[in-house]
């Protein structure tokens, strides 16, 4: 039995789950110290009293003093506050220019309306297989298609090869798990998925025109809407992590995760600023109302959001949130949103630091549904998820669901199995994904700024990690060393003098391979000197990934590297010189 249903039609059902504020009033995001302007040098506080007037002068919209602070933990000033106030006839978006524009609240930005929806889902009926992974779909659907090889599939991510290179008991049992966390709309229960802690932060109100709902520790479905609502949240959580080998539905990426559930939307609508708030949360931050859930007591680990808002840039107040979540060790993978359209338009994919995760067909070729440009960081499948169809634990029926949001999990799982069992930092798993991924079979692909980096390939994101954790992924080391002494002495028989091949280093950036329109420079400081208080001199700028220089001296300095765009180089990386010093000299050269 086959049947579709595009869930957006559920928006009409029951004049319930209307998230958008009434016509007569707007919500508005008063953010914290944030300049207009660069002759403003201070800005007021988010619970800072004040009016502006209404363009015609008839009337005002006012902000109360102290709201914001006396309903966050311990009495702390939060990042930003929001205010429901009268719309007067005028948008949401205009009246925040206008509090800007008075100079006395800082920046002032609308709360946005977001959205968290498949494209569609599919009920199917299959008969089990009999595999050492003995999940129906395993072998007959997912195994051929984004768990395979890079090589074997079009879509193939490379899923069963990083299973294989860690284990399968890494990666099916849950030794030392690493926490996941899922802001998302419902989390419905499945015998797919195991939640380890979950909060509610959406404020949504549950009925059209009822009042917005509290920040609480219960994130479960309310009954309210439990009729009209799918089951998103569960969905994107079992793409990532369903339980594997319990001979039911398909295999998650990895089952050695705690995992957390954070509702910021109902029935996959909500507000932007309570998807911010769940970012502040995570990041142990104050926000509105923080002091009615109960601390989040995980690590930092990896955030998935599979949602968007359509918005020009990325708002203040969740670039803010963002930025404190990647300060406090988080890794956040967002879904590039399923207009057909720019990522330039669609937030949280517009942010700076997020990783964005657009979708590939089954046949390797990109959705017609995916959001592409150049915010996008890598693609992976994300049409036709095998997934827990909402309220049916059946054995033999399961769902298939279409969307970026089934593709961000998917990275999600990928990255969550590579951080704990490397422990590799946000910018080394963002790194690996651009030296890994696979060109993607579209023509479209070729145009600079469409897919990213390409096609996810989760060995090589694992090969990466691993080789950066042992100080690897950028070298210099003598460039006989890696041949026997036989053929040492017979390069230096047939190709000159000794001293200038005993004296010549291999050179190897990002191991070995060019970024995009990038250069390479090599810098150096004295041995015994620390990077951040010294001033490098340049060795070189190269163009080539692997170089052979002659001159370096890893006896008696340090060499690091940059990486350089358009004249701007980056942070020093330190070069790994183990196999570069006198005493790993080449035996023929002794």
């Amino acid at each position: 039995m086959k049947h579709f249903a595009i869930l957006s039609s559920m928006l009409g059902l029951a004049g319930v789950l209307m998230p958008a504020y009434a016509d007569e009033t707007v919500r508005l995001v008063f953010n914290q110290q944030q300049a207009i302007s660069q002759s403003q040098t201070t800005s007021q506080n988010v619970g800072q009293a004040g009016c502006v007037s209404t363009p015609d002068g008839l009337t005002q919209w006012c902000i109360p003093a102290g709201e914001a602070k006396a309903n966050s933990a311990a009495g702390t000033e939060p990042l930003f506050a929001v205010h429901e106030l009268p719309a007067h006839g005028y948008d949401a978006s205009y009246i925040a220019h206008l509090f800007t524009q008075s100079g006395q609240f800082g920046v002032v930005e609308a709360d946005l309306i977001t959205s968290a929806r498949p494209v569609e889902t599919m009920d199917m009926t299959v008969e089990s297989d009999s595999t050492q992974i003995n999940d129906p779909y395993f072998t007959s659907y997912q195994l051929n298609r984004y768990f395979a090889s890079p090589s074997k599939a079009n879509v193939g991510s490379g899923i069963i090869d990083l299973w294989n290179m860690v284990g399968l008991p890494a990666v099916l049992e849950p030794k030392d798990p690493i926490d996941l966390v899922f802001i998302d709309s419902e989390f419905e229960t499945s015998k797919e998925v195991t939640y380890h802690s979950g909060r509610s932060l959406t404020t949504t109100a549950l009925t059209k025109g009822g009042p917005f709902q509290k920040p609480n520790d219960d994130f479960s479905v309310r009954p309210e809407v439990d009729d009209v609502c799918d089951a998103h949240g569960l969905q994107v959580i079992a793409t990532a992590s369903a339980k594997t080998n319990n001979e039911f539905g398909g295999a998650g990426i990895t089952n050695n995760v705690n995992r957390h559930a954070i509702r910021s939307m109902t029935c996959g609508t909500g507000f932007l600023s309570d998807s911010a708030n769940s970012l502040l949360f995570l990041a142990g931050k104050p926000f509105k109302d923080s002091n009615l859930v109960t601390p989040y007591a995980g690590k930092p680990g990896i955030i998935n959001m599979s949602l968007g808002s359509k918005s020009e840039s990325c708002p203040v107040y969740l670039q803010t949130a963002i930025d404190e979540a990647i300060k406090a060790g988080f890794t956040i993978v967002v879904s590039a949103g399923n207009e057909g359209a720019d990522t330039g338009v669609k937030s949280p994919a517009n942010c700076r630091g997020v990783i964005v995760v657009g979708a590939l067909d089954t046949d390797g070729t990109i959705a017609s549904y995916s959001n592409t440009g150049k915010e996008v960081d890598v693609m992976a499948q994300g049409s036709w998820i095998p997934v827990p169809c909402e309220d049916n634990d059946e054995k033999s029926t399961y769902c298939f669901s279409s969307g970026t949001s089934f593709s961000a999990p998917v990275v999600s799982g990928v990255l969550a199995t590579v951080k704990r069992e490397t422990g590799v930092d946000d910018d080394t798993l963002k790194l690996a994904l651009l030296l890994t991924s696979e060109s993607v079979r579209d023509a479209r692909c070729d145009v600079k700024d469409t897919c990213g980096a390409g096609r996810l390939n989760a060995a090589g994101v694992m090969g990466i990690a691993r080789l950066a954790k042992a100080g690897g992924l950028n070298r210099i080391e003598h460039a006989l060393g890696s041949k026997t002494e036989c053929e040492q002495i017979w390069l230096l028989d047939h190709f000159g003098q000794k001293a200038r091949l005993c004296n010549l280093f291999k050179v190897t950036f990002m191991n070995g391979v060019l970024l995009n329109n990038v250069s390479y420079q090599l810098v150096s400081i004295p041995k015994g000197e620390q990077w951040d208080k010294s001033t490098p001199a340049v060795v070189g700028t190269f163009t080539q990934a692997e170089v052979q220089l002659g001159a370096l001296t890893p006896d008696t300095l340090q060499y690091g590297m940059q990486v350089c765009e358009n004249g701007a180089c980056g942070e020093v990386l330190v070069m790994n010189t183990d196999k570069a010093t006198s005493a790993s000299k080449p035996a023929a050269c002794k």
